[in-house]
Order: structure tokens, then C-alpha cells, then sequence
């Protein structure tokens, strides 16, 4: 019973007190490809491009020089770029 209510208390003690307002973390705003369209719109000229297609653990699991990995590499960047 001790327990609980000892639980309890530190509950409502974190809920009332003014630290529990303050944010804890970093603060991120993750924008998209239409937000920079909108955001570029007839102030210049720009290109999205491909960064990355394949992520690292797949190519790492998947692309071998035993498997023709290096062309594989190869024709996806070539795709990429099209």
C-alpha cells in the first residue's frame, strides 16, 4: 500500500510541476519534396535527384563480385541517373 500511494504521489508531483511542461529532445521538422516545390516556386531552378536506392544492408547482403555485384551497382546507378 506504502508503495502505491508513494507511486501515486510522484505521479501528480511530475504532472503539476513546471519542468514536466518544458519539452525534452531535439526538436525536428521533416519536410518533403512538395514543401520545396512550393517553397522554390519561380525563385530558382532545381532538380530533386535519387540519393540512395538501395540501402546499405541490402547491398551489403546481396551485392557479391560472386553474384556480379559490380554491374548490378552499376545498372542501378545507370537507372538512377536516367
Amino acid at each position: 500500500m506504502v508503495v502505491a500511494k508513494r507511486k501515486k504521489e510522484v505521479l501528480l508531483e511530475q504532472k503539476t510541476s513546471p519542468a514536466a511542461a518544458k519539452p525534452s529532445g531535439t526538436f525536428v521538422k521533416k519536410f518533403d519534396a512538395a514543401w520545396l516545390r512550393q517553397m522554390l516556386q519561380g525563385k530558382m531552378d532545381y532538380e530533386i535527384r535519387v540519393w540512395r536506392s538501395l540501402s546499405v544492408r541490402f547491398t551489403r547482403a546481396v551485392m557479391h563480385k560472386a553474384t556480379g555485384g559490380g554491374l548490378w551497382l552499376k545498372l542501378v546507378y545507370w537507372l538512377e541517373e536516367r
